[in-house]
């Protein structure tokens, strides 16, 4: 009897020990490196996922122009990449507005949703078609005067209401103070329903929106609200110094944090307590080493993208994306 106990425990440890290696295994597995070349452009837009699956980047510039009327337009292109190739394509729309402040892929790539300032304290937002033909049109109007330029930095279309998170420096005892607003407007007349203040935000790429929230990073915190402007939930960043470029991303469960450095973390979005815990280990990596890190989308547990510029001694424009995968 006792030689069957022993020898059932000795079973139990190896099968232990195998189960304990295939789950080091997993942790450490390797990420595949696809390199996708783009255009370089210093107005871009943060990297989402297009209808296809792979990654969609919008970016603009004024190099358009109108002999007819002479006149000088926007370009706006919309990259997509059809999972093969080393370069991504580019489409070209057609914005007559004096600025594009946003562009995103909506209704499952079947149409494109532009965001433009018109003059000062007014915004177009525009639907275009696959086409590039203009199907909607809506005006926002800012009736404050403190109101500045805006950046806006996601937008989210529910139940007929545009919501987008935007930024704005206000000025605050004589100092410029960059404040993050939720706004929502009616999509069809773009009358104004609300416009609240959230709070200070670090830089430009640090806010992300779902169907459900907006995140922010603010300090050493990244900050959840819900669609009407409460604040819901906190979590606490992982302890990795503070830079210029950081950068948030969602997945539906998790939510991602990286300072373009010091590796990628994670946190479960219903599980703020847990903290953070290393979900990429980019020391090894020559890409974060050698470029200089711009944006990150994650697009699953299993795949991501990164967007690097080469070749520039200080921050500039973006030119490689790496799609990173297992």
């Amino acid at each position: 009897m006792k030689k069957k106990i022993i020898s059932t425990i000795a079973m139990c440890l190896v099968l232990a020990g195998v189960m304990q290696g295939n789950s080091v295994a997993a942790k450490t597995t390797e990420f595949n490196k696809t390199k996708i070349g783009m255009s370089p452009n210093e107005d871009s837009i943060p990297m989402s996922i297009g209808s296809d699956g792979n990654i969609c980047i919008y970016q603009y510039e004024d190099d358009g122009y109108d002999a007819t009327n002479d006149e000088y337009y926007y370009n706006i292109r919309k990259y997509t990449w059809d999972g093969n190739s080393t370069e991504m394509s580019a489409k070209i729309y057609e914005c007559h507005d004096q600025m594009v402040n946003y562009a995103e892929e909506i209704e499952n790539g079947e149409k494109t949703i532009v965001v433009s300032d018109i003059e000062k304290y007014k915004y177009r937002l525009k639907t275009y078609n696959k086409e590039g033909e203009v199907i909607a049109d809506i005006e926002d109007r800012f009736y404050n005067k403190k109101d500045g330029s805006i950046h806006i930095h996601d937008l989210v279309i529910k139940n007929n209401k545009i919501y987008y998170a935007y930024s704005r420096y206000d000025t605050i005892n004589k100092k410029l103070v960059q404040h993050t607003y939720i706004r929502c407007i009616d999509s069809k007349t773009g009358k104004v329903i609300y416009n609240k203040l959230l709070g200070e935000s670090d830089n430009f790429d640090a806010v992300k929106m779902n169907d459900e929230r907006v995140y922010m990073i603010e300090g050493d915190m990244v900050k959840s609200y819900i669609l009407n402007g409460k604040k819901e939930v906190t979590y606490k960043l992982p302890k990795v110094k503070r830079r210029f470029r950081q950068s948030i991303a969602l997945d539906g469960k998790y939510l991602y944090y990286t300072n373009g450095k010091n590796g990628i973390y994670r946190c479960n979005i219903n599980k703020p307590k847990k903290g953070f815990s290393l979900y990429y280990n980019t020391k090894k990596d020559s890409n974060f080493n050698k470029k200089k890190f711009y944006d990150f989308y994650v697009k699953d547990n299993n795949t991501f993208f990164v967007r690097f510029m080469e070749g520039v001694e200080d921050y500039g424009d973006p030119t490689l994306v790496i799609k990173y995968s297992r």
